[in-house]
């Protein structure tokens, strides 16, 4: 477990995200964070990805992932804690974080995932067919 003690002068709040625990990630102790500012201390125990961004036509996926701690069953950033990308090339399976680590997933991993990337994308279709498109299909959908 990680223990980030600071002196500061004054201490700012910031602004935390929060939003529902759903699938967190529960950290393993060696990802945790405890940081300490006088007599204030936090745990950072939990992960989740915050934010996403897809390439459909390029077949890649970018997470934003965020350290926190779990609070009446909802994620808050840690107030020190940075964010985390992590690359995906959904066509090969190879990743690459903004810190440097690097690999590839392969099998099941990757066929989830990829599997999961398109029906976000059949969902966000649909959405837009609904409010801008009325009366229209999805194109999967459309009989030959």
């Amino acid at each position: 477990m990680k223990n980030i003690s600071k002196s500061l002068v004054g201490f700012v709040a910031l602004i935390m995200v929060c939003i529902p625990l759903g699938a967190s990630i529960y950290l393993s102790s060696s990802y945790q964070e405890i940081f300490t500012v006088g007599e204030f201390s936090e745990k950072n125990d939990v992960a989740a990805i915050v934010g996403s961004q897809y390439s459909h036509s390029a077949g890649s996926v970018t997470f934003v992932i965020q350290v926190g701690h779990a609070d009446s069953g909802q994620f808050k950033q840690g107030s020190h804690s940075k964010a985390e990308r992590l690359a995906v090339d959904l066509n090969t399976g190879e990743w690459a974080s903004a810190s440097g680590k690097r690999g590839k997933a392969e099998g099941s991993v990757l066929g989830d995932l990829r599997r999961a990337v398109i029906s976000q994308r059949d969902a966000e279709e649909g959405f837009v067919i609904s409010v801008l498109y009325p009366g229209s299909r999805l194109a999967g959908n459309v009989a030959k």
